[in-house]
């Protein structure tokens, strides 16, 4: 006689549970795939610049001309790469938000918090002797 399989499959789960059950699984699983897919999106990039600086260390003197670079490049490749090849689209009711203010946006609220903490980080690692 073998012994009785045991296995966690997702199907598995929600054959076993109601349908208003169902759906709270479902929910909280996009929900956390979709933290994790925008967790990637922004670690990505700082990991990106990080290994930039850590050759052009220029950048990282000057934070203020690093970060415009790092949010216009990934301005570009979330807007020409990554949205086209992606599900998604724009509600009828939400109007796009103009060039101008997106890609500041991107400059001065992605990219210099990302260029502060990567000079922050090769400052105390460079006093700590690392």
């Amino acid at each position: 006689r073998s012994p009785p399989e045991y296995s966690l499959n997702f199907n598995t789960i929600l054959q076993r549970q109601s349908s208003a059950n169902k759906q709270k699984i479902r929910g909280r699983v996009r929900k956390m795939l979709q933290g994790g897919i925008q967790l990637t999106v922004t670690i990505v990039p700082a990991v990106a610049y990080a290994l930039v600086v850590s050759r052009v260390p220029a950048l990282n003197r000057w934070p203020w001309v690093g970060d415009p670079l790092l949010g216009i490049i990934v301005f570009f490749f979330m807007g020409f790469i990554v949205l086209p090849h992606s599900a998604f689209t724009t509600p009828v009711s939400v109007t796009p938000m103009p060039f101008a203010p997106a890609i500041l946006i991107h400059m001065f609220g992605f990219g210099l918090p990302i260029a502060l903490v990567i000079q922050r980080g090769w400052a105390r690692s460079r006093n700590a002797g690392l």
